[in-house]
């Protein structure tokens, strides 16, 4: 019984060692750091590999990276996509792809043999693979999936002109998608109905708002600490945040019925009316800063604070500052008079779509609601061989197949700047899919 143990113990030490002679091996075979990636979107991909050796001391002098567009062809050593040749060096990290231009999802397979310290060429590593993401805007043909009208609930009411929504002063806001014409250079009017149902003490309740830091415009009621309870009007003005307030009853808001609230800037003063009644202005001059890219808000703050309480109809954003006579006009709830200067115009009659630049707004319901649920539903009427699904949920999406989670990623993509840059993950669905 010793003996055989003794001769199997020499048989597997003679094969682990006949599997590492004959120069240096390359293994772990990665591009972009990662193992056979799906939706690599550099153009130049790194390649980068380990090497394995039974001789101690060794390195790597030379290496040979070859790329192909086949399965077949690198197996035949032809490099129709890039083969280096013998290259003189000791880089094994992040060596750059520099073959013919790799198209969107286009996938390849490569391998790698380096030569040793003493110039012998070792055998070619096992095949590796990498594919391509979508490398041009044009190539993303889906749009974002939002929540648009009653995807996320939205409470429609009776409103002034026509319907209006109805905000429970909580969670519940309008997010606008920023629109740079919402923020114009000389002049501007903000108006909209109001329908309060209570304030909180201490706290505005936002009407509109884009808050793009120190140049943000808002249209605001209430009582802040220390502070009259007024009608308030805020400013990017010459550089710098300036708000003012006009002192404004609150029992004449809560009454159950529809108000006016409007405030202008003409350059040099900000006038503020109730009703279509002037209650106030303040001096004030220079341009309006116009910087920012930051989404609007009707009813709240930033999504998260200044919730207001009740109903809000016919949201208006002039480039122009309304004289006396138009904003009483407005007044008389004519929803076609005033519409000369018009960039933002949301009328909340069953949908959320800004009705003067056209773009859209959505409902969103806030920190303290459910997450949502968006579901399609689609056919394929015939097998295919591999299948993609390029994916981003802002952070914090999952993507599900037939009742099956695709991976098990939480919180990804990575969080970014999303006004800036948005990241995907590509996953391979192709098992998850059922065919006709």
């Amino acid at each position: 019984m010793t003996t055989h143990s003794l001769l199997v113990c020499l048989i597997i030490s003679q094969a682990c060692t006949s599997q590492l002679s004959g120069g240096l091996r390359p293994v772990e075979l990665k591009c972009e750091y990662a193992t056979a990636p799906l939706g690599v979107d550099a153009a130049q991909p790194r390649f980068s590999w380990v090497l394995q050796s039974s001789q101690r001391g060794q390195m790597q002098s030379a290496y040979q990276i070859v790329v192909a567009s086949t399965e077949g062809k690198l197996q035949g050593d032809t490099g129709d996509k890039w083969d280096s040749g013998k290259v003189d060096s000791d880089r094994s990290v992040n060596v750059p792809y520099q073959g013919t231009a790799l198209a969107s999802g286009e996938k390849c397979w490569w391998k790698i043999r380096a030569w040793d310290k003493d110039g012998k060429s070792g055998p070619y590593s096992k095949p590796a693979t990498f594919e391509m993401g979508l490398l041009e805007q044009s190539d993303w043909r889906g749009k974002w999936i939002v929540a648009m009208g009653d995807a996320f609930p939205v409470d429609y009411v009776q409103g002034k002109l026509g319907q209006g929504v109805r905000l429970d002063g909580q969670s519940q806001t309008i997010k606008i998608a920023h629109n740079k014409d919402l923020k114009p250079d000389k002049q501007i009017t903000i108006s909209a109905w109001v329908k309060p149902t209570g304030f909180r003490d201490g706290l505005w309740s936002e009407v509109y708002r884009k808050d793009d830091g120190m140049f943000r415009h808002f249209l605001a009621i209430g009582k802040e600490r220390g502070q009259v309870f007024s009608l308030w009007f805020g400013l990017g003005v010459n550089g710098k945040f300036v708000y003012r307030g006009a002192p404004l009853e609150p029992s004449r808001l809560t009454d159950a019925k529809w108000h006016l609230v409007a405030a202008t800037y003409d350059g040099s003063a900000i006038k503020f009316y109730f009703d279509g009644k002037s209650i106030g202005s303040s001096e004030l001059t220079g341009p309006l800063d116009t910087t920012g890219s930051s989404p609007a808000y009707i009813g709240s703050h930033n999504g998260r604070a200044e919730f207001f309480a009740g109903g809000i109809d016919d949201v208006r954003i002039y480039k122009r500052a309304l004289s006396d006579e138009e904003v009483e006009t407005l007044a008389k709830a004519d929803p076609d008079q005033g519409t000369a200067g018009l960039v933002g115009w949301w009328k909340l009659d069953g949908k959320l779509a800004d009705s003067a630049g056209e773009k859209s707004g959505f409902a969103s319901l806030g920190p303290t609601e459910l997450v949502p649920l968006l579901r399609k539903e689609f056919e394929i009427p015939r097998k295919i061989g591999s299948a993609r699904a390029y994916f981003s949920g802002l952070g914090w999406g999952e993507l599900y197949i037939n009742g099956k989670k695709v991976s098990d990623d939480v919180l990804s993509p990575a969080f970014t700047d999303y006004s800036k840059e948005i990241k995907y993950r590509t996953y391979d669905v192709t098992g998850l899919l059922k065919f006709a």
